[in-house]
């Protein structure tokens, strides 16, 4: 696993969160380009999802629709039937994206639980991820706060060391996502806890990596509660 893709795609969601949509755009391309080049089409799905959302808010129509079928289209291109499963839910994410949140959130349910049924922790709790930023684009905050709550359990509980580092990753999504959604709710104190948690978390895990840039997001978000 190459841990630079999942530290590029963190940062993207953190410049998403600050409206910077031309940086969030360059992390992401960063962390496609590292999945493709492994051939993780997987998460090179993901990353094409996240995309799609940048396009969108780009208002360029187009390459929303190509991104989405992009990653459609890299369920076809999985090697193994084990990754498959855990694959539809980026098939779910780019109709989600296409404006279809129902049909999203049912196919999410169903690979939620397939991935129990196979054991697949790991993709069981970034599904639960993924649930979360569609009930919290819905409005319905509760349930996005009780998914990703349920994602960290998973993540901090429940899986293996060989995939210890990568949950970490997902661990810090789930944080800066439920920290958004306190912000947006107008909950600022809790989201500036949450923020900060996420913040530790994230600096621990890439210890030696743009500590200054983390420093200076850190401190922007925190400035950016002041306004709500």
């Amino acid at each position: 696993m190459d841990s630079s893709a999942y530290h590029c795609w963190t940062l993207g969601i953190l410049h998403l969160h600050l409206s910077q949509i031309d940086l969030a755009f360059e992390q992401y391309r960063i962390a496609l380009a590292i999945f493709e080049q492994e051939n993780d089409y997987l998460n090179a799905g993901r990353l094409l999802n996240h995309l799609s959302e940048l396009y969108r808010l780009r208002g360029d129509v187009t390459a929303q629709k190509h991104s989405c079928t992009a990653a459609i289209h890299t369920f076809w291109q999985l090697k193994s039937e084990a990754l498959a499963i855990p694959a539809l839910s980026n098939v779910a994410m780019a109709y989600y994206h296409q404006n279809y949140p129902r049909l999203a959130l049912k196919l999410l349910k169903q690979v939620t639980e397939s991935c129990q049924h196979m054991g697949d922790l790991l993709n069981e709790a970034i599904t639960l991820f993924y649930m979360a930023n569609v009930y919290a684009s819905c409005k319905q905050y509760l349930f996005a706060i009780a998914c990703h709550k349920a994602s960290i359990e998973i993540l901090q509980t429940s899986l293996s060391l060989t995939d210890c580092k990568k949950a970490k990753y997902f661990e810090v999504l789930n944080f800066f996502h439920i920290a958004r959604v306190y912000e947006i709710t107008h909950h600022s104190y809790r989201a500036k806890q949450i923020y900060l948690k996420a913040f530790k978390l994230f600096e621990k895990i890439n210890s030696s990596e743009d500590k200054n840039l983390l420093l200076a997001l850190q401190k922007s978000l925190l400035a950016q509660l002041e306004t709500y």
